[in-house]
């Protein structure tokens, strides 16, 4: 790789890590520091690895407060079930930083505030790639608090809120 590359790419790194660390707390329910994270070479793989063409994609909108109500929680509960093993947590500045791994779907904390990200999209890939989950939260039109969620993948597609 050429140094000039290199050399920004270090650069962007440094200066993106402190937020990204943020970031990423308000996501993980374990502490998150730079050992944490992925190398950017793995995240990389990781990013270039999709999901079959074939795959199945389901989307509903909420108002962002209610993915902290039992309803939610139970729909999250059905997520699990389906597909429990490790994920991925990949928000912008994963592409900088590198993502992060977690154990299942449980260990995301889905009570995170809506300022957790300028942003405003967070994505949850697992591990053996058949299933993602992005939330997209947002400001509507009449400046409510939203959040998308799509789900992708065979498992997870099915699952109705």
């Amino acid at each position: 790789m050429n140094d000039s590359i290199e050399r920004k790419q270090k650069i962007a790194y440094k200066v993106n890590l402190k937020d990204h660390l943020t970031e990423l707390s308000y996501f993980s329910q374990k502490p998150v520091t730079e050992a944490s994270l992925l190398s950017i070479e793995e995240t990389k793989k990781i990013m270039n690895i999709k999901i079959s063409d074939q795959a199945v994609t389901t989307r509903f909108t909420i108002p962002f407060k209610d993915k902290n109500l039992p309803r939610f929680a139970l729909f999250i509960d059905l997520l699990y079930k389906q597909n429990p093993g490790p994920m991925f947590i990949w928000t912008k500045f994963s592409e900088i930083c590198g993502c992060i791994k977690i154990n299942s779907i449980k260990e995301f904390n889905f009570e995170f505030p809506f300022s957790a990200s300028s942003h405003g999209i967070v994505t949850l890939i697992t591990k053996d790639i058949t299933d993602k989950m992005v939330l997209d939260y947002y400001l509507d039109e009449e400046d409510k608090e939203m959040l998308e969620v799509s789900l992708i993948g065979n498992n997870w597609s099915a699952i109705r809120y």
